[in-house]
């Protein structure tokens, strides 16, 4: 049996027309996928296939799938399995911004959970930068640079411009040892002393340089803050 076409439906009917009408916050979560499925089969509508989808999963269970995972068991393509999970990550991530609007940074614990979260490659140093307000409240936190295997290459005027760009009142930078040792390299005291005196002329607060590993070590702890 052939499925009835979106196009062959009302205006009022289809998803996207309905979005544009009405606004994305008025459809159902069926005509969301819908919208981001694009199009269906032979046998079915994008429609048809949101539905059949959404009949055996949540949303929150499909944020949890891999496009392997959601293109074998929902029986679509790799395209439409890729354009859902991008989707669910950019979701992840603007509440993960909107999250750090409130985060607070109490002490070196609260720095390291941040900064592992943007640990992209284990196998490769990365290094992080956190920017905070006055009151220590997170305005941004990024992946600055991927370096190799065990080297980071980072220019902190970059970061010094972005701090003054976000008009932060202090900065932490973090990178981790893909060896698992957290012991700093006469290369992560001298980064940081360049940081120090950076920081200083700019009037900004270099509140720790940590480096992670299977557990971590602080610049500022050690005393070389």
């Amino acid at each position: 049996m052939w499925a009835v076409k979106i196009k062959d439906m009302p205006p009022s009917e289809r998803p996207r027309e309905r979005m544009l009408m009405f606004g994305a916050s008025k459809l159902s979560n069926t005509e969301l996928l819908a919208i981001l499925l694009r199009t269906g089969n032979k046998h079915e509508s994008a429609l048809d296939t949101a539905r059949r989808i959404l009949a055996s999963a949540s949303i929150l269970e499909l944020t949890t799938l891999s496009p392997q995972e959601i293109a074998a068991r929902f029986r679509i393509g790799y395209t439409a399995a890729c354009i859902l999970c991008a989707a669910f990550e950019l979701s992840k991530r603007i509440s993960q911004e909107r999250g750090y609007v409130q985060e607070q940074i109490h002490g070196v614990e609260d720095a390291v959970a941040v900064a592992r979260r943007y640990i992209v490659d284990e196998t490769k140093e990365n290094f992080i930068t956190i920017y905070v307000n006055g009151k220590n409240r997170i305005i941004k936190a990024e992946t600055t640079t991927l370096g190799i295997a065990n080297m980071s290459i980072v220019d902190p005027r970059e970061i010094f411009s972005k701090a003054l760009l976000l008009r932060a009142s202090g900065i932490i930078i973090a990178h981790n040892h893909p060896s698992g040792e957290t012991v700093p390299s006469d290369e992560d005291i001298k980064l940081t002393k360049r940081m120090i005196d950076g920081c200083t002329l700019l009037n900004l607060n270099l509140l720790d340089h940590i480096v992670l590993g299977d557990g971590y070590t602080s610049m500022r702890e050690k005393g070389f803050i």
